[in-house]
């Protein structure tokens, strides 16, 4: 019998997307619609350049940060400890995760830098806005999997070795 958990197990990146997607336009329907204009105006619209530039910076040093993991798990996946690992089905799931995390972190940096460049405090560029949005929850996701994921193995690393057991 197959469960909402398999499913999920199977699909989460999809179903991380989809979230992010689903949040984004319940957010941008809540203020564009439903909010008075001066929370719109006093919330979003104030300090865009402050966000953007921020998004940038923290978006491409988690960049870095997740190129330089997938660099040293690229490195480990050989040690005996990562065998079952690398023989399971999951390897495949490990380095998709890692790149679509890699994938999300550029995407909210090309949009953040977009966003500084073209998104002035007079003439708000609301699409952007709302693409600033999905881009920052759907790479928050990512990096959350994507540390999930790094503490697994490093749980795997640190357990100890077959020859330390008594």
């Amino acid at each position: 019998m197959r469960t909402i958990g398999g499913f999920w197990d199977r699909h989460f990146l999809a179903y991380e997307m989809v979230t992010a997607i689903v949040v984004t336009f319940g957010v941008a329907i809540y203020v564009f619609v439903f909010a008075e204009s001066t929370f719109a105006e006093s919330s979003i619209f104030a300090n865009r350049a402050t966000v953007y530039r921020v998004a940038a910076t923290v978006g491409a040093a988690l960049l870095g940060f997740t190129g330089t993991i997938v660099a040293v798990i690229y490195g480990l996946i050989d040690a005996e400890r990562l065998k079952h690992l690398r023989r399971s089905a999951q390897n495949a799931t490990l380095w998709r995760v890692f790149f679509s995390a890699m994938r999300c972190l550029g995407l909210l940096v090309v949009v953040s830098f977009a966003g500084l460049i073209t998104d002035h405090e007079g003439e708000p560029i609301m699409p952007l806005v709302i693409v600033f949005l999905y881009a920052s929850l759907l790479a928050l996701f990512r990096v959350a999997r994507s540390v999930w994921l790094l503490q697994r193995i490093i749980e795997i690393m640190a357990l100890p070795s077959l020859s330390d057991r008594p």
